[in-house]
């Protein structure tokens, strides 16, 4: 899982299988439990870090834009087709609102926020899957605490032969209990 860039559906189905925990082999478990918390919780930095350049993309995408139009608008009486103002403005006046609403339809800065919404996306799912993992390592104490307690271990028959039969142990009891 050591890929640049791994999809979400790749995360969700790896975290399903390392989630998985197999209770006849709790000591490996526990010892892989923080090295896959550490490359789920390396990866959520990696997402924050592309989430956050992204961010300041949008900013210098978005002034980037802002100064083309007002550039265009100062430069010319007549737009340009090819221009970064469509040609159906030509008339408007340019206003805080006009210009803000440009921004805001211009192409490059809408493939911005959509690349920003997906990164979003991914650190939330990242973050998602590094909780489970540290939820995780309380399911692995308390399979400990079960396996420790012997609730796994099948029924000892040999102490209960050693001991009698418990049944006939009470019976017996109870009878010599009501010949008093």
């Amino acid at each position: 899982m050591a890929k640049e860039n791994i999809s979400l559906f790749e995360i969700d189905s790896e975290a399903l299988k390392e989630l998985r925990i197999n209770k006849f082999k709790l000591d490996v478990e526990c010892e892989e439990n923080g090295n896959v918390y550490h490359r789920y919780s390396d990866m959520l930095v990696d997402a924050e870090y592309e989430r956050d350049l992204l961010k300041a993309k949008i900013k210098e995408v978005e002034s980037k834009v802002e100064l083309q139009i007002r550039a265009e608008k100062a430069n010319s009486d007549t737009l340009k087709e090819d221009g970064i103002i469509p040609i159906e403005y030509q008339d408007v006046k340019l206003t805080e609102a006009v210009v803000s609403a440009l921004v805001n339809s211009n192409k490059d800065v809408c493939e911005t926020r959509r690349q920003l919404i997906l990164a979003e996306r991914k650190v939330g799912k990242i973050g998602a899957v590094v909780k489970v993992f540290a939820q995780r390592k309380s399911m692995l104490e308390g399979e400990i605490s079960l396996w420790l307690g012997n609730y796994y271990s099948k029924p000892d028959t040999q102490k209960q032969s050693a001991g009698g039969d418990f049944s006939r142990q009470t019976n017996k009891r109870l009878n010599e209990r009501s010949e008093k």
